[in-house]
């Protein structure tokens, strides 16, 4: 959060997605569905904290029209044009409504249902720090055929991945030691099938999810987390090789005895990501070893 003050009225106005309410981000995702224009959006926002008097901005461009003497047109003209100045200026503090990434805690921990027999469903933790390897590559998988295709029902399963109802006997077990993940345990041929409740929550929501989601699988990316898990080569795949999956993974890291891939599958997503990222390295370490110098 950064302060602004705009005729001695000081507010405080966030600079990234995670800095504001769940109700704002809600409000934001409800937009983009209608499809308003990005500075209108931005101006509602600077509405919002500031409380400008647009009212009186549009009596002045009213007065505009309805001068007959020119030197009072050019007056009002200039005083208008000066409003607008300084109210883009404002907008742009706005700029990252549309372009930021950082959010990194879950803006909807808990969906309720206030006339269902289990009322709320539970979702994952804030960086999903309590998701499996596989639930994360289901979602992934979700996710990214909804933005290939723009079609609700893989959002629909994405939800139905994230959020579970809770566990009784976790829940029970929280009580003596400290439990991480109070929803049931994944199932994918129960879980992966979304329900009637999650399939009738509105847009906005399930675009909140994702944004969150996609936006803790871009910090992945980030130097100082797991760069060489995402690291991307440099070289071009021949046309007969295809790219490796999640699944892929799972049972090379699973071992040469088949029938350990559902236990390496419920890996907690970040002890799966620090094995890779540190075999990674160990064989970037080889590579440097074995590879001839050049002169």
């Amino acid at each position: 959060m950064k302060s602004i003050s705009v005729n001695g009225n000081t507010r405080m106005v966030p600079e990234q997605l995670s800095e504001l309410t769940p109700q704002e981000l809600r409000w934001l995702m409800r937009h983009i569905i209608y499809g308003m224009d990005a500075g209108l959006m931005k101006l509602q926002f600077l509405c919002r904290y500031f409380r400008l008097p647009l009212r009186r901005i549009n009596r002045l461009r009213q007065k505009i029209t309805r001068a007959i003497d020119p030197i009072e047109r050019a007056l009002l003209q200039e005083h208008y044009l000066e409003c607008n100045s300084k109210i883009f200026l404002l907008t742009e503090q706005f700029n990252f409504l549309l372009h930021d990434r950082t959010l990194l805690h879950n803006p909807m921990p808990v969906i309720r249902f206030p006339w269902w027999r289990f009322r709320k469903l539970l979702g994952p933790a804030d960086e999903l720090k309590n998701i499996t390897i596989w639930e994360f590559a289901l979602t992934e998988r979700a996710l990214s055929n909804f933005l290939a295709t723009d079609r609700e029902e893989y959002l629909d399963q994405m939800m139905a991945i994230l959020y579970r109802r809770c566990s009784f006997r976790r829940r029970v077990a929280s009580l003596f030691w400290h439990q991480t993940d109070l929803r049931v345990p994944f199932c994918d041929q129960v879980h992966i099938h979304p329900i009637r409740r999650i399939r009738n929550l509105p847009l906005e929501v399930k675009l909140l999810v994702s944004v969150f989601f996609a936006s803790v699988v871009m910090s992945f990316k980030e130097p100082h987390r797991f760069p060489n898990v995402y690291h991307q080569q440099k070289e071009k795949q021949s046309p007969g090789t295809r790219e490796l999956s999640w699944a892929d993974v799972i049972m090379e890291l699973s071992g040469p005895i088949p029938g350990k891939e559902a236990s390496t599958a419920a890996t907690n997503l970040y002890t799966f990501l620090h094995r890779l990222e540190l075999n990674a390295v160990k064989l970037q370490k080889i590579r440097l070893i074995h590879t001839p110098e050049t002169l």
